[in-house]
């Protein structure tokens, strides 16, 4: 075996080893694996909904001392099985106020989420479909929505003003985007490659910070030339 060969174990490795660090230093504030993930928001939801009054407070005291949830292929989950359906309600990051990393596949949640956390400054959400958030998201600054074969629109994206890196890599049904993209004032990347079915860009193109598209693997930097 030459010494190449055993820079990718070897990478994987570093990087499981360096999550389980984390994860020993910040117990249950950082959640990177699927059953963490589902027993630790589960069980203090249901105890947050149904203990007295007294007690309801420690519960979600615990649910807004998560800081990040990264359950992707990208941390070590490697059965799809336990990317996807998690179960979770439409509101289940409704409490957790200091979430600033969100990297999940899958259908983590039943329905579309009402609501995101407003410090959340990561979000990646691969095999992602839809949702429509109400409120602006200042904090964000990367959203990664990649492989999402079922996403044939990206809704609208106002509520991120201040993102500067989009993915949308391999969105292969994605036909159309929100206007709203081209009003992303701070955005310096997008990466739109392999979404071989889009027809129809935003009329409107405001973005004097944007650096760098790339489209079928290749760089360029004229929205036109998609």
């Amino acid at each position: 075996m030459e010494k190449n060969d055993l820079i990718p174990n070897m990478n994987g490795f570093i990087h499981a080893f360096g999550l389980d660090i984390v994860q020993r230093i910040f117990l249950n504030c950082r959640l990177w694996q699927p059953e963490q993930v589902h027993d630790y928001i589960k069980k203090n939801r249901l105890y947050s909904k149904s203990a007295r009054h007294d007690s309801c407070g420690t519960w979600l005291q615990k649910l807004e001392r998560i800081e990040a949830i990264g359950c992707s292929s990208a941390y070590g989950v490697r059965r799809y099985e336990d990317m996807c359906d998690m179960g979770f309600q439409a509101d289940v990051f409704e409490n957790m106020r200091n979430l600033r990393l969100l990297d999940i596949s899958g259908s983590f949640t039943y329905c579309i989420p009402t609501t995101l956390p407003n410090k959340l400054r990561w979000l990646g959400w691969y095999d992602f479909v839809s949702f429509y958030i109400y409120l602006v998201l200042p904090c964000l600054k990367f959203i990664d929505f990649r492989n999402s074969y079922y996403l044939k629109r990206l809704p609208d994206v106002s509520w991120a003003p201040n993102v500067e890196r989009l993915i949308l890599s391999e969105c292969s049904n994605m036909e159309e985007v929100h206007e709203s993209l081209g009003s992303l004032k701070r955005l310096v990347y997008i990466d739109m490659s392999g979404c071989k079915n889009r027809k129809r860009l935003p009329s409107k193109i405001e973005m004097p910070s944007l650096d760098k598209i790339m489209n079928r693997y290749l760089p360029s930097k004229n929205l036109n030339d998609l």
